[in-house]
């Protein structure tokens, strides 16, 4: 007996097919740590891992579909509900995905990336699941995906749904059905560094004296070769990308040295659009909160802001009152494509003092009427200038007019040219020129000193130098001779072997050359030293003398190794033209090993064109080796080191002469 078939009975035994597939396998979606959370707005490649495991005694079995994955050709679909995810990268299969081989399409409208709410899997190889338990028991399909966007920028969450079809238990009964909706959370990841960055550009300060406006401009350009890419809105919808200014606005008196202006005076600002890329954007002063503006582009007209384009955001009308300080400007870039979220920082200054760009007078002192105050001070306790001026051109560096210059410690300036007198405790400049009369308790100058007269407490210098005691750390040039015509600077020292130096230009011996520059010690009982820090002992000083020889004498060194018994040594390149021939010798010092080594001439030259060879009796030997070379300046005539005193002119004081030339034949008579 037939039984008539209802259409009813469709709808159960489709519920019971849904129930037999949900009791023979259990499904979740996780990121690739297992958490239940979708990575939004980041960059980097997130997963999406389906993991579904056999409850079953037997094998289930995926079939194997042939074809690309579509909504009619699929095993498993992931879907959204009542939720879109846009996907600037198209989602695709990861390697790691086991059983089978799986293929994957999206609803999107280019089947990969774009806006998607539906996600299609195909198996198009084999994929079996073995009973519960065993080692084969569970799938796992991993979806790699990055710069997912969800369509609700204030959604914390989001439901998705696993349905299954194309599926067969031991017994070949058909599995397919809609697993219940699963919460993952979203997950804001960090984008890459934004490239926008961002300054003020022409004036970067105001003037804080409550009457002066101000036109301010914010400059923020794209430094990266890509563009930087708006949210792709649903049809018909605004971008939810944007960005927010937040100026630093606030009455309150504790504010003033951070906040620009106070409510009142942002009232009358005004805000406008500029710059290459600033075509479909709008600058808009929020309505509630005083000191923000909101910049948003009309995606319609623009969707990026392109490789070195610029937005400028004009303010006009700016006016503070405030104490001086620095405002800082906050940028914040608002749910960009592959960026997220991400702030950057731009400053202004308050100031009395600020720089006048295109007028002829570069800073203006709001000072006003000041009475008995001072219009500027600077007060700090630092071992640098507190004030440091710096003048290239023909002008001078610091320029008085009317009233006296004070000075109650010390003056000291590069150069200094004084009009009037000057008077101070000390005085220290590379070099000095004044007018009228100069007094001073010290004074150190580096370079010359020219003044009508001078006055100083520990050294007077007039036309010539005379002082109980003198420091001068430059040059002391004239024709009056300190023995001759050449122009000297000498030190000694005084009590005992105190060490002596001189520098002498010896234009008579030498020409009006470098040459001519020539360092002296010829006094006796004395060494030439330096003196360092002791690098062990912080309570001492180290302490080396130089050596010294009949010769002006220059060494090299360095270490070599022989190769096959032989080794050719090679010399700076300036060694010939910088030395003489004659008396050049080539000190050998083995290292690690015994074997016999020796200069081989070259054309009965030890040294010729720079190098030198060094050979041994072993023909295989590889022997290391210090090697030295010692040989006299030829730049210069030949030391004469056992002079007749009648045969020359000395020059000097105290313990330390030096020679200044030979007598002439009249002289010697």
């Amino acid at each position: 007996m037939s039984i008539p078939f209802d259409p009813k009975h469709a709808e159960l035994l489709e519920l019971v097919d849904t129930v037999s597939a949900s009791l023979a396998f259990s499904a979740l979606v996780t990121d690739a740590a297992g958490a239940a959370v979708i990575h939004v707005d980041g960059s980097t490649t997130n997963q999406l891992v389906i993991s579904i495991t056999n409850q079953t005694s037997g094998d289930i079995t995926f079939a194997q579909l042939k074809g690309s994955a579509s909504s009619g050709n699929c095993n498993l679909v992931l879907k959204l509900p009542n939720n879109q995810l846009y996907f600037y990268n198209a989602p695709a299969i990861d390697g790691a995905s086991t059983p089978g081989t799986w293929e994957l399409a999206t609803d999107s409208a280019s089947g990969g990336a774009g806006w998607v709410d539906t996600i299609y899997l195909a198996n198009t190889g084999t994929c079996k699941l073995t009973a519960n338990g065993t080692a084969g028991d569970t799938l796992s399909v991993v979806i790699n995906y990055s710069g997912a966007v969800p369509d609700d920028p204030k959604a914390l969450n989001i439901p998705v749904q696993l349905s299954y079809l194309n599926i067969t238990n031991a017994s070949g009964t058909p599995l397919k059905g809609t697993t219940p909706a699963q919460t993952m959370g979203l997950m804001a990841n960090a984008g890459r560094p934004s490239p926008l960055v961002g300054s003020f550009v022409g004036p970067q300060a105001v003037l804080n004296d409550g009457t002066t406006q101000h036109e301010l401009t914010l400059r923020m350009v794209n430094t990266s070769l890509d563009p930087l890419q708006f949210i792709v809105p649903p049809s018909g919808s605004p971008t939810q990308s944007y960005i927010e200014v937040a100026v630093p606005v606030s009455d309150v008196a504790a504010d003033a040295v951070w906040a620009l202006c106070d409510s009142a005076a942002w009232g009358s600002v005004t805000v406008a659009m500029a710059g290459s890329a600033s075509k479909g954007w709008k600058a808009s002063k929020s309505a509630t909160t005083d000191g923000v503006i909101t910049l948003e582009p009309d995606f319609s007209t623009v969707q990026n802001i392109p490789p070195g384009g610029t937005l400028e955001l004009q303010f006009s009308g700016v006016v503070s009152g405030l104490e001086p300080g620095v405002v800082q400007v906050q940028v914040q870039l608002n749910r960009f494509a592959l960026i997220g979220t991400q702030t950057f920082g731009a400053a202004l200054e308050k100031s009395p003092l600020v720089y006048n760009n295109g007028l002829g007078t570069g800073m203006t002192l709001s000072a006003g009427t000041l009475g008995t105050n001072t219009a500027l001070s600077i007060t700090g306790d630092s071992s640098n200038p507190l004030t440091h001026l710096t003048q290239s051109g023909s002008g001078p560096a610091l320029q008085v007019d009317g009233g006296d210059v004070s000075i109650s410690k010390g003056l000291s300036a590069a150069s200094a040219t004084i009009s009037g007198a000057a008077s101070a405790d000390s005085i220290a400049a590379n070099s000095a020129t004044v007018n009228g009369n100069l007094t001073a308790n010290a004074a150190a100058v580096s370079g010359a000193v020219s003044a009508g007269s001078a006055s100083v407490s520990g050294a007077t210098s007039t036309d010539s130098l005379t002082a109980n005691s003198a420091k001068v750390n430059g040059v002391i040039s004239g024709t009056d001779r300190i023995g001759g015509g050449a122009a000297s600077v000498q030190g000694y020292g005084t009590g005992g072997n105190a060490g002596v130096f001189a520098f002498k230009y010896d234009k008579a011996n030498f020409g009006d050359s470098p040459t001519a520059i020539q360092i002296w010690n010829s006094s006796a009982m004395v060494f030439k030293t330096f003196i360092v820090n002791h690098p062990l002992d912080q309570e001492k000083h180290l302490v080396h003398a130089t050596l010294e020889g009949p010769e002006g004498a220059v060494y090299y060194r360095g270490e070599a190794q022989l190769k096959n018994g032989k080794c050719t040594v090679t010399l700076p390149d300036y060694f010939e033209a910088f030395t003489r021939k004659e008396q050049r010798t080539i000190i050998l010092t083995n290292i690690d090993g015994f074997d016999r080594i020796a200069v081989k001439s070259i054309d009965g030259e030890k040294i010729k064109n720079g190098t030198f060879v060094v050979i041994s009796e072993n023909p295989d030997s590889t022997q290391k080796f210090d090697w030295e070379v010692k040989a006299v300046r030829s730049d210069g005539p030949a030391l004469e080191a056992e002079p007749d005193k009648k045969d020359h002119l000395v020059g000097g004081f105290g313990p330390y002469t030096f020679e200044i030339a030979k007598r002439k034949h009249e002289e010697r008579n």
